[in-house]
């Protein structure tokens, strides 16, 4: 896969007969111009933009939009740029772009999904997958060009939380494959209680496994689980809030289990253990072992609990966890 060569001619060219407007070509995304800017202004502009005439004096630009920019930044009214042939395959100049913006930078994962996006109507699967993903350090399979194209059928508002890895391909395609019409409020409720990657998987996986077993459509499971109050509660950590949606989830999938583990507690409360004793449950809190644990950095803080716990024996408040 290679493209057709271009043919390009120098020309200098007004800064205001740019298209900013037209997009076909942009797959830049998440690059400051800080480094650019010094750059430019330390040796000049040493790569000159390509643009392709449209009509009347106004230029689509082919490569160099950042470039373009910063120039703009900078005041300048008017630059040096190569100019493509008029009438060239738009296949071919996707290619040129690709090809072009490979030799300068390594793309971020925005950037590799758009260039896909563009590449994608003009191209083969099989073309993407063998010719075009190795050379974006993406394996040549499927699932990986589909996770790129997940990607850019979300809203470009996720897109910063994807490259902070607050979001994760993985979890997208999930989302929009089980729940397309509530993937926005997922994605944005996983960036509010700022879970990883494994939490996020975790509550999707329950969400399936909830509606799968009672059948009920997923916009009356979320207002059920979903506290708003607490979500949108300041006094609340993202942690907390996280928290709270765990539990709900737990509650729901397992609630035999849940109503065995408040019982559990509620027994521990009553045996009046003090803050330095913890007594941890058998699995699944149905017989087994207790583990009881006793915290302390002086000798006398051990002796104290041990007493305690001495009484509480003596007075057999222990035989209920046998």
């Amino acid at each position: 896969m290679k493209p057709k060569p271009i043919e390009v001619f120098e020309k200098v060219v007004p800064l205001s007969a740019l298209d900013w407007q037209d997009n076909t070509f942009l797959t830049s995304y998440g690059r400051p111009l800080g480094g650019l800017l010094q750059s430019i202004q330390a040796i000049g502009l040493q790569q000159p933009p390509v643009l392709e005439a449209k009509r009347d004096g106004i230029y689509r630009i082919l490569t160099g939009r950042r470039r373009l920019r910063a120039l703009v930044f900078l005041g300048r009214e008017q630059v040096s740029c190569r100019i493509a042939e008029r009438g060239a395959a738009l296949a071919d100049l996707h290619l040129f772009h690709f090809f072009d913006n490979l030799g300068q930078r390594a793309f971020n994962l925005i950037e590799k999904s758009l260039l896909l996006k563009k590449l994608g109507p003009f191209f083969r699967e099989d073309e993407l997958l063998k010719e075009i993903l190795p050379l974006l350090d993406l394996p040549p399979q499927k699932v990986f060009l589909k996770r790129c194209q997940w990607i850019t059928d979300i809203s470009p508002i996720f897109w910063p939380s994807v490259l902070r890895e607050r979001l994760f391909p993985e979890v997208i395609e999930t989302v929009q494959q089980a729940f397309p019409k509530y993937a926005s409020l997922l994605l944005a409720l996983f960036i509010l209680v700022r879970w990883g990657f494994q939490k996020q998987k975790e509550f999707l996986k329950g969400l399936q496994e909830i509606v799968l077993r009672s059948q009920v459509p997923l916009e009356t499971i979320l207002p059920e689980m979903m506290e708003k109050t607490i979500l949108a509660d300041p006094g609340f950590t993202p942690q907390q809030k996280g928290e709270v949606l765990r539990k709900k989830m737990r509650t729901r999938l397992y609630p035999t289990l849940t109503g065995l583990e408040k019982d559990f507690h509620e027994r521990v409360r009553r045996l009046g253990l003090d803050e330095r004793t913890r007594l941890l449950p058998p699995p699944y809190f149905e017989g087994g072992r207790c583990d009881l644990t006793i915290f302390f950095s002086r000798t006398r803080e051990l002796k104290e609990s041990l007493e305690r716990i001495g009484r509480i024996l003596d007075k057999g408040g222990f035989d209920d966890f046998h």
